[in-house]
């Protein structure tokens, strides 16, 4: 596998061996993939894809809930246009990414082709009305949590992340026309913005750089727009609904424990100041 990605990228290979140290591939190792497909397309399928034909790690929207990564002040910065592009590149590198799919990076992706400008685009498609009822299933679901009391003061992402529900197909900021406010208004509004989005895409990617792909078609045309090997294992078809459903299950927990919590506190503290001021 990494003799083939080689061959395809000549940019790789380092002409005197003494120079092979890991930091010196690092540098050099460039950025292969660009998932331009929303979320809920089968974004899982394709990290896992990706994470089986490259070597090295593909970045996912899912690794923004652990808060202890911080990534949420990452992609902040990047839709605050507070880093530069070797700031971005540097970013990546450093965390061992070589490929990128699902929200909030797919919503990046003009910024990201120019930060990596030799990386391919993949934009993944599916029914768009099936898209609607599967992220107002899970991912409005977890929005919805997420902007309550209590969650909205105790998660960090809130705050840094909401942005990202904004964004039109245009690239510009607009709270009931982004992604979240469509699906949120309904299955029409949802529709339209998903088309507009796809067609957004293949406006913007020269047709050279751009595979328009349905993870149900598996390794033949994507291998073959990457240049690679199709592998000798089956296309991984990874449902992630479960694990948003967790998502959702475990933030509502979290939301009764903390308001349970709270109120146990504030009821022992009235019945002290009571008990005191009695004394």
């Amino acid at each position: 596998r990494a003799s083939a990605i080689m061959a395809g990228h000549p940019e790789l290979r380092i002409n005197n061996p003494k120079m092979g140290e890991a930091k010196k591939i690092q540098e050099e190792t460039p950025f292969f993939v660009i998932g331009a497909g929303l979320s809920r397309c089968g974004t899982l399928s394709m990290k896992t894809a990706f994470e089986i034909l490259y070597p090295g790690k593909c970045y996912h929207g899912f690794q923004l809930f652990n808060r202890a990564l911080r990534h949420d002040h990452f992609w902040y910065d990047v839709y605050e246009d507070n880093l530069t592009d070797e700031e971005i590149k540097k970013w990546f590198s450093e965390r061992g990414f070589v490929a990128g799919v699902d929200c909030p990076f797919a919503l990046h992706y003009k910024r990201l082709m120019r930060v990596f400008p030799n990386a391919k685009i993949v934009l993944n498609v599916r029914n768009p009305h099936d898209w609607y009822r599967s992220v107002d299933k899970t991912i409005i679901q977890i929005a919805n949590a997420a902007r309550k009391f209590p969650l909205n003061y105790v998660l960090p992402t809130s705050k840094r992340t909401e942005h990202i529900g904004w964004m039109k197909p245009d690239g510009t900021i607009d709270r009931k026309s982004g992604v979240i406010g469509s699906v949120r208004t309904g299955e029409e509004a949802a529709v339209e913005f998903f088309e507009l989005w796809q067609e957004a895409v293949k406006k913007t990617v020269p047709a050279d750089r751009l595979l328009v792909f349905d993870v149900k078609e598996g390794w033949e045309p994507l291998c073959k727009f990457l240049d690679l090997p199709v592998p000798d294992q089956p296309f991984p078809h990874v449902n992630d609904a479960t694990q948003m459903k967790k998502v959702i299950k475990q933030l509502r927990v979290l939301g009764w424990v903390i308001t349970t919590t709270l109120t146990a506190t504030i009821a022992v503290g009235g019945w002290a100041i009571s008990h005191w001021l009695t004394k």
